[in-house]
């Protein structure tokens, strides 16, 4: 059996009862900057995936999701 390793998340936030997705410009001087990018970041030692995703919207934007 094999086991699922991850290093990374990409967060895809959306708002209910619509297409609407988020995704970002990222600034000068950061990678990939300039470019229309999803949320994302590594994730850190002893942290579950869903952590470093909440993690990485309040870290690139400041906000928490509202549990619907």
């Amino acid at each position: 059996m094999s086991t699922l390793s991850a290093h990374a998340v990409d967060v895809y936030p959306y708002r209910r009862g619509g297409a609407e997705w988020l995704v970002v410009r990222r600034a000068p001087g950061r990678s990939d900057a300039g470019r229309w990018r999803m949320i994302g970041g590594k994730i850190e030692g002893g942290e579950a995936a869903w952590q470093a995703a909440l993690r990485e919207l309040a870290e690139e934007i400041g906000v928490a999701p509202v549990p619907a």
